[in-house]
């Protein structure tokens, strides 16, 4: 790192800007800081620190302290600029600490935040890389690689403590050491070394220890052998140096005696084994004996028992027969007994039965019953029948009821027939009249179509008439008033002239001597002193013909206009074009000119330049875009509005009014309220005139007013000025109906001129009805104002009188003081005049669709498509490049460019976004001049345009994926969102721009401004600031960084997203939000939106908690915090 260049204002102890330039300094290689204490050695260093790091070294940090100097201006603003060469590049980096300062508006200070610039110098000129203050600390801690801490330990050494040093003693000069360099650590790693020196030696111990252990645990196996007792076990103590190597050739003499036993124990053990295999193998030969006779003798006593049970055997085996022949007649037997038992049922029922009949029947038999039965049977039926047949009777008689109450109201219907038709003929008489009235209407209705265009043409040309007559008067003024001024220089330059004439004269004449000759004519002698002249010579100035000019002639009625008598003035003739004037006449203006001289001319007059002016005229008149304005203008003109309505005047009255009331606290859902009124009128304006709705026109309307609705769901400002914009747009559609480029573009231009003739419209209206109607419109307006007083008496008593009501009161009205009155009524009439220009609109909109653009020069195939081609080769080649390395992985990014993917993707995405917008043009460009021979080059338009469009939404794709890569490495903030948001919907209109090469072209105008409007809803509705904060606390619990300094920059849309972080940084990051809702105050309800609302309950459920010290030692980039 090299410093070159340190500016500093009113920082420490510099009041007044001071520069140091260090490239002067270093020329000899070191240089030194030196003063009397206090003269700002100290900040000098300081100032380095803070431009690099953003912060001083921690002990000049304390709380409390401030780095503003306290001898600076209030308006001087603190600021430090360090320019410096780190890593090969040339950077300057310029911070302002947060600081107060004199607001512009009123008495008092505010608090301006932090603010950090970092700018690289390229080699011709300065370019700004950031003003973030975690990007500037993380590019700075790259370059240097060093933190704050490091570098203030490393390179700053501060001089009282070197000082201290110099005189102290050894114990205190290492202390000082200590503290100075921070040799903690070196003390650290020494104590490290010495606990890990003696555990190494406790485990050298404990290891000596165990191999003792296993030595005598050796020796104790070895027992008493006769080469061992030659070689007894070493007698060392655990630590001592040796006692491996003693232990290890001990332990070899005594291995190679075990081994020496072990292979005469082998051999012995194998002639053992011998022995004991063949032992083995007997007594298995002695057990497999024994187990064959116990099995013999078992079933030998088994053989007697079964010949002692045969015949026990042989009774069970006939019981067992008998058995099996009695399951064959089981069946049988079971359906005996249950016929049993259904017979004694069937008899005591039968018993039950013959009790209930009657006596003479109870002992017949079943045939007599049968016929009893079958004559009950018979009974039974007739009885049914007769039943049916008296429910039938009783239908009868209430269908003769309504019968009878049918022929009645018949009766009467045929009596009111009776009468109609006994009117009937005096009826069609009426009717055929109303007949031949309505044909005479139909009649004159055709007759009045034909005229009704030249009527509209004699009002057009009446317009103009009007508009030239009062141009010709008002020209007639001024050429009056130039002539008049002319005459009076022409009259005061000739008395100055001959004023300084006679002056002269008379200084010569005052030089003559006598007997000498004259300096001027060289005449000697007879010389005349010149005296003051009253008179001088009179010469005429040659009359000539002005250049005259001509009126274009209308077929409006020509009207006189008077004409005037003003002085003329002559001037020489010149070879302009003449045209013709109205003549004047005018006396001479004397002059005076040499003798033989030419003639004198009028002041300002420019022969050539008259002369380039009416070749200009010529030219314009016979050029192709001189009727354009002309024709763009009669195309466009807004069509003839009735006399407003009273209804549409009191709405647009109302708008004002509630504009005055409701906007004057700020925008909210008081927007959407003072609009209604507006809204409604611009319906009955479009009602009255006979327009319909069309199924865009309420596509726009809703669009509008979703727009107009962010406001009061979003604290932020910017979203809902870009709402407040897209509005106007929608609007405009939706009272002009516009369908084409022309009209789409020009329709929100509509409303200037709907503003102007809305109030000609107002004062038209307002007096056609004060001169006819003033009885009808008067007495409403007493009784309005009559009805205003009483509210406004009776409203104040009873908020005087009930504390609870008049809470109620001022809740759901204004607060309208006098000091607001002034701007509240301006509020008014910008409310009525936006209302009257919105239903002006409705009723006459401007005819923006008749503009027709021609279309350009049509080019050849090859002149067209030639460089179209080459174009989208570039594309290809671009695109197959970020597929291979944007695309491809983390080290093609390295071995490309050495950077890392948020550098790399930084790069290039503003490059990608003008490459886009460009992108556009070529095509609208291309379209215009395309060539429109046939359906080939129809083809060959679709093919072409078609490649560059799908070439670019990779490019598109390109540059959103860079700045997602960016947004990952640091984060979101508004100009990331906004500018991702735009490149987005430039894909979109790409995507439309294709399918109306394949669908058609008519509908592209109108998609691609719902496109537009729909992307600033949803802009609006997704809550950009919420968005960001949501965003920056993910990273920040993902990786533990975060930049609490740019929070203090959100609205209150981001507090609940805010809301998610630990303490302290959530208070750090609420602090500005908090102060800036606390200085608000209460807001009305119709001044609040939804968004800082809910942002206001938060800060109630949870207040701030940190205070602005603990904050600003937490610092602008926190790191999380681990508890």
């Amino acid at each position: 790192m090299r410093l070159h260049r340190l500016r500093i204002t009113a920082f420490g102890p510099f009041a007044e800007p001071q520069e140091i330039d260090f490239d002067g300094l270093s020329g000899a290689g070191i240089f030194l800081l030196h003063g009397p204490t206090g003269a700002g050695k100290t900040s000098v260093l300081d100032a380095v620190c803070y431009a690099l790091y953003g912060s001083v070294p921690g002990s000049r940090q304390a709380p409390g302290t401030s780095l503003r100097s306290d001898h600076a201006a209030a308006d001087t603003p603190t600021e430090v600029t360090l320019e410096l060469t780190a890593g090969g590049r040339r950077l300057e980096i310029t911070r302002r600490p947060e600081q107060d300062r004199p607001k512009k508006r009123g008495a008092g200070t505010t608090k301006d935040k932090a603010q950090s610039w970092l700018r690289e110098y390229d080699g011709e000129h300065w370019r700004a890389l950031s003003r973030s203050h975690q990007e500037i600390a993380e590019e700075i801690e790259q370059l240097l690689g060093m933190s704050r801490e490091q570098f203030c330990q490393v390179v700053l050494l501060p001089q009282g403590e070197f000082a201290r040093f110099l005189r102290a003693d050894e114990v205190a000069r290492g202390r000082l050491l200590g503290r100075l360099f921070d040799t903690r650590r070196f003390a650290a790693v020494e104590t490290l070394l010495g606990d890990r020196r003696r555990s190494a030696e406790a485990k050298v111990r404990a290891g000596d220890e165990r191999v003792l252990h296993t030595a005598q645990r050796l020796a104790q196996a070895a027992g008493t052998a006769a080469d061992l007792r030659a070689w007894p076990l070493p007698r060392h103590q655990p630590g001592d140096p040796g006692l491996a190597g003693a232990i290890r050739a001990w332990a070899a003499v005594a291995r190679c005696s075990a081994r020496e036993r072990l292979t005469v124990a082998e051999y012995a053990l194998a002639a053992v084994e011998g022995r004991y295999a063949a032992a083995r193998r007997a007594a298995e030969d002695a057990r497999e004996l024994d187990r064959l006779q116990r099995r013999h003798a078992e079933t030998a006593r088994r053989s007697a028992l079964l010949a002692e049970a045969a015949p026990e055997r042989e009774r069970v085996r006939a019981l067992l027969d008998r058995a099996r022949r009695g399951a064959l007649v089981a069946p049988a037997l079971e359906l005996r007994g249950a016929a049993a038992g259904a017979h004694m049922a069937a008899a005591h029922a039968e018993s039950v039965a013959r009790a209930e009949l009657p006596p003479q029947l109870a002992e017949a038999g079943a045939e007599q019953l049968a016929a009893v039965e079958q004559r009950l049977r018979e009974d039974l039926g007739a009885l049914g029948a007769a039943r049916r047949a008296e429910q039938r009777s009783a239908e009868i008689g209430r269908e003769r009821a309504d019968l009878e109450r049918e022929s009645r109201a018949a009766e009467e219907q045929q009596q009111e027939t009776a009468e109609w038709l006994g009117r009937w003929e005096a009826t069609r008489a009426a009717l055929a009249g109303r007949a031949d009235a309505a044909q005479q209407a139909a009649t004159l209705a055709e007759q009045l179509a034909g005229k009704l265009e030249p009527a509209r043409m004699h009002l057009n040309a009446a317009r103009r008439r009007d508009a030239l007559d009062a141009d010709a008067e008002r020209a007639s003024g001024e050429l009056l008033t130039a002539r008049e001024e002319s005459t009076s220089a022409r009259e005061r330059w000739l008395e100055l002239k001959e004023t300084r004439l006679r002056g002269i004269a008379a200084e010569l004449a005052a030089a003559l001597v006598e007997g000498e000759p004259c300096t001027v004519c060289g005449a000697a002698g007879g010389g005349v002193a010149a005296g003051p002249q009253t008179s001088a010579p009179q010469t005429s100035v040659p009359q000539t013909s002005a250049p005259q000019t001509s009126v274009p002639q209308t077929s409006a009625p020509q009207t006189s206009v008077p004409q005037t008598s003003a002085p003329q003035t002559s001037v020489p003739q010149t070879s302009a074009p003449q045209a013709q004037v109205p003549q004047t006449s005018a006396p001479q203006v004397p002059a005076q000119s040499a003798p033989g001289g030419p003639a004198p001319v009028p002041p300002g007059w420019d022969p050539r330049a008259w002369q380039t002016h009416q070749l200009r005229k010529q030219r314009t008149a016979s050029g192709a875009w001189s009727l354009a304005p002309l024709a763009w203008a009669e195309a466009a003109r807004p069509a003839v509005a009735e006399p407003i309505p009273a209804a549409v005047l009191g709405a647009a009255v109302a708008s004002g009014v509630a504009v005055a009331l409701l906007l004057g606290d700020g925008l909210g859902p008081g927007l959407l309220l003072a609009v209604v009124p507006a809204l409604f009128g611009a319906y009955l304006a479009a009602r009255r005139a006979g327009r319909t709705a069309r199924p865009w026109t309420a596509v726009w309307a809703l669009g509008c007013l979703g727009l107009l609705a962010v406001p009061a769901l979003r604290d932020s400002a910017w979203p809902s000025t870009l709402a407040l914009f897209a509005a106007v747009l929608t609007g405009a559609l939706a009272l002009h109906g516009s369908r084409s480029w022309p009209g789409i573009l020009l329709s929100p231009v509509g409303f200037v001129d709907s503003a102007v003739l809305g109030v000609r419209w107002l004062w038209t209206g307002v007096r056609s009805r004060g001169s006819g109607n003033r009885d009808r419109w008067l007495p409403v307006v007493k009784a309005a104002l009559v009805a205003v007083a009483l509210l406004v008496l009776f409203g104040a008593l009873f908020a005087s009188a009930d504390a609870a009501f008049a809470d109620v009161l001022s809740g759901l009205t204004p607060d309208v003081s006098g000091v607001d009155g002034p701007v509240r009524f301006l509020l008014f009439l910008l409310g009525t005049v936006l209302a009257l220009a919105v239903a002006r609109t409705a009723a006459g909109p401007s005819r923006w669709d008749r503009i027709e653009v021609a279309p350009g020069k049509a080019r050849s195939r090859v002149e067209w498509a030639l460089p179209l081609v080459v174009l989208n080769l570039l594309f290809a080649g671009f695109n197959a490049v970020q597929l291979t390395v944007l695309f491809g992985g983390y080290r093609e990014v390295l071995a490309a460019t050495g950077l890392s993917y948020s550098e790399y993707a930084r790069q290039g995405f503003w490059q990608l976004l003008w490459a886009t917008l460009l992108t556009l043009a070529v095509i609208a460009l291309a379209l215009r001049w395309a060539p429109r021979g046939g359906a080939g080059d129809r083809r060959l338009v679709r093919a072409v345009l078609g490649t560059l469009c799908a070439l670019t939404l990779v490019v598109v794709a390109s540059a959103l994926h860079r700045m997602d890569l960016y947004v990952d490495a640091y984060g979101l903030t508004r100009l990331r969102v906004s500018v991702a948001g735009m490149e987005l919907w430039l894909g979109l209109v790409i995507v439309l721009i294709m399918a109306a090469g394949v669908f058609g072209a008519r509908w592209l105008p109108r998609a691609v401004a719902g496109s537009a409007v729909a992307a600033v809803l949803a802009f609006g509705l997704l809550s950009p600031d919420g968005m960001i904060a949501e965003g920056n606390v993910a990273r920040f619990e993902r990786a533990g960084k975060i930049d609490l300094a740019y929070f203090q920059s959100l609205s209150a849309d981001a507090v609940p997203g805010l809301d998610r972080l630990p303490e302290p940084q959530r208070s750090c990051a609420l602090r500005a939000i908090n102060d800036d809702l606390a200085d608000a105050g209460e807001v009305p309800w119709y001044a609040m939106s939804l968004a800082e609302r809910r942002a206001r309950q938060i800060l109630r459920e949870r207040p701030v908690k940190a205070s602005y010290e603990e904050c600003k030692r937490l610092g602008t980039f926190s790191t999380r915090i681990e508890y």
